[in-house]
């Protein structure tokens, strides 16, 4: 017997370990794939802003130089004449220039322009915008680009270095009325720009790493600099470009103790100008996913500067600690078992594990579970008991009369014994009826009743035929049904009711309007040139607008009034008890105010309104029909104002 027990020991062991095993090996497969999703999703996040922001940029660079040229032609005439000009003349010319461009470059530096650079032909720094005082420097040494383009007369895009900062550079040739060339102009974004776009966008810690080669070793740490450079002291040939929002210690002191872990893994990456991502733990509560995203010098190949954000990721904290815990649960079963099992070669508790075991799963539910044969009770979960008050099933069937049908009370649309037919069984009533009218009614402890939907499944337990019962709360289903219905009736971009609730709103208040004869109004308003806006900026910047429109009207409308998104550029307010001469004074209100909301992309917005009042025999097709035309005639008089019908 003792031999028996040791090998069986033995082999349970053995397979104890190799189940440990595979599900670890499993789990850690199944984490970094996980894992992996969240760091690919974090780097595309942060590449899309990215690529947004250069989007927007180029938009604000090309506008500039159209407008420098277009809006004031005094800047082409005063580059062709400083072409040939003495030094003397220039610095006249000089002026004159700085003080035609003075107010355009006020309104490009609010808009996170850096540098706006004019250059002759030959390379001669003409004026610098940013900083008038230095002039007359051959800018070829240390500007390729501005040498490309002085030789080709070709624009030059990149993210480039001068003497004192990197910047997303935007470099256009100038020519005169009879094509010649008179010079080049430059608008430029600092990469301080990219950090505060990306952190007011997404709200995450950001920062930019650049390569230390750009900077003379003699003014990179001497304060000369245009933006705030620090030297990392991790990565040494790299220096740390942050803004205002981070401290020294956020970027470096903690970063350097966060990446502990995972540094030789960061640094061969960076050489490499790869994007890519990693996660560290902060702390036993806390997972940051660290992304780096490269800014590639074309001809080099070699990343110029790295764009650095930390993300907290709750996913990956809560896959690592399941992972965890799974190992831990796992561990923990295949011991159990196999103690079960050794317990089944030597005989011993069989019959005691198994019964907890299914008591243990009957438990691990709120809804009421039983096994019967409609007389009486053989097994239940605690929440049975709980509800009939009862300590054993012999006190059930005292309280049944030795019937257990007795529980369901005899109410009408509700199941029960009464509805058996001859030759039927309980069992077949419930199956025979329809699935959303399967309900009982029974008493609680306190003689309360309450509604359950019940389910049935015969067993194969005893050739006498034993039935499982499930009892669900009907409030908590309904309960739940009330919150799907409720998603189906929000607009999922900005949460306000959509076209069907809101036809349900109107529906409803015709028929009290017609009862009480209250005024009732409905105001249909469309956001003036949608299609362009959409055309010319992203989709995300026109959800935007959406979304800001939704909040603005829900804010200022009175309580009773009913805000809803009708269609894709349009929104329908209902207004209960009011005219439609009120109502206009109202929408002149509302179409001013929208005309004070700017956003930071687009601007200034404008709406076109079209209202109406019900009238008798009206119907939701003739008023909406009504506003529909109103809406139209205001956009073919010129928009932004309000039509009525």
């Amino acid at each position: 017997m003792l031999k028996t027990r040791v090998y069986t020991i033995l082999l349970l062991l053995i397979v104890f370990i190799g189940a440990n095993g595979g599900v670890y090996y499993l789990m850690e497969l199944n984490k970094e794939q996980r894992v992996q999703l969240v760091l690919e999703s974090n780097l595309k996040s942060l590449e899309t802003h990215y690529e947004i922001l250069k989007s927007n940029q180029k938009m604000v660079a090309d506008a500039t130089y159209a407008s420098t040229l277009k809006l004031t032609p005094r800047v082409v005439d005063i580059l062709s004449r400083a072409k040939r000009a003495a030094k003397r003349e220039k610095k006249s010319l000089r002026k004159e220039l700085k003080r035609v461009l003075e107010k355009q470059y006020k309104i490009l530096k609010n808009a996170g322009v850096l540098q706006y650079q004019f250059v002759l032909p030959n390379n001669e720094s003409f004026l610098r915008m940013h900083e008038p005082k230095r002039f007359g420097d051959n800018v070829s040494k240390i500007r390729k680009d501005f040498a490309y383009t002085n030789k080709t007369h070709k624009p030059m895009r990149d993210f480039n270095k001068d003497e004192r900062a990197y910047a997303f550079r935007n470099i256009y040739p100038i020519f005169d009325k009879r094509d010649n060339y008179v010079g080049a102009m430059e608008v430029s974004f600092s990469s301080d720009s990219l950090q505060k776009y990306l952190t007011s966008e997404s709200e995450i810690h950001k920062y930019s790493l650049v390569d230390k080669e750009i900077f003379n070793t003699t003014n990179w740490g001497d304060g000369s600099l245009v933006l705030k450079y620090l030297d990392t002291g991790e990565e040494k040939e790299l220096l740390l470009n942050m803004n205002a929002s981070y401290s020294k210690n956020d970027c470096i002191i903690q970063s350097r103790i966060q990446l502990t872990s995972v540094r030789k893994k960061v640094e061969n990456a960076l050489q490499k100008s790869e994007k890519f991502a990693v996660y560290a733990m902060q702390d036993i509560t806390h997972v940051d996913v660290v992304s780096f995203y490269p800014i590639v010098n074309p001809n080099s190949r070699k990343a110029s500067a790295w764009i650095v954000s930390y993300d907290e990721s709750p996913f990956i904290y809560d896959t690592l600690k399941d992972s965890y815990k799974v190992n831990a649960v796992a561990a923990g079963i295949f011991f159990i078992l196999s103690v079960l099992l050794y317990k089944l070669v030597v005989g011993k508790r069989r019959l005691v594990l198994n019964h907890k075991l299914v008591h243990d799963v009957l438990n691990s539910t709120e809804d009421i579970i039983f096994a019967t044969d409609f007389k009486k009770v053989s097994l239940s979960n605690e929440r049975f008991k709980e509800f009939f008050a009862v300590k054993s099933f012999r006190a059930m069937s005292k309280k049944t009369d030795k019937n257990i049908l007795n529980i369901f009370m005899e109410r009408e649309t509700y199941l029960n014994a009464s509805l058996i037919n001859k030759g039927e069984t309980f069992f077949d009533v419930i199956k025979n009826t329809p699935s959303d009218d399967r309900v009982v009614s029974i008493l609680d402890s306190a003689d309360n009743p309450k509604l359950f939907n019940i389910s049935i499944k015969k067993t194969s337990y005893t050739k006498d035929g034993i039935y499982l019962i499930t009892l669900r709360d009907r409030a908590k289903v309904i309960e739940k049904e009330l919150v799907i219905q409720q998603k189906a009736y929000l607009d999922s971009l900005t949460g306000i009711f959509n076209s069907n609730r809101f036809n349900e709103i109107v529906e409803h208040e015709f028929k009290r309007d017609a009862r009480y004869k209250r005024d009732l109004s409905i105001a249909i308003i469309s956001i003036d040139n949608f299609k362009a806006l959409n055309n010319t900026f992203s989709h995300i910047v026109c959800d935007e607008i959406i979304v800001m429109l939704a909040e603005y009207l829900s804010k200022v409308v009175r309580d009773s009034d009913v805000v809803a998104r009708w269609g894709k550029e349009e929104f329908a307010i209902l207004f209960p008890e009011t005219n439609k001469d009120d109502l206009q004074i109202t929408a002149e209100k509302l179409r001013t105010g929208i005309e004070k909301l700017s956003h930071p992309i687009v601007g200034t917005l404008s709406a076109s309104f079209g209202i109406t009042q019900y009238e008798e025999r009206d119907t939701t097709e003739s008023m909406f029909k009504r506003c529909e035309n109103a809406i139209l005639e205001a956009k073919s008089n010129g928009r932004n104002q309000v039509c009525v019908k």
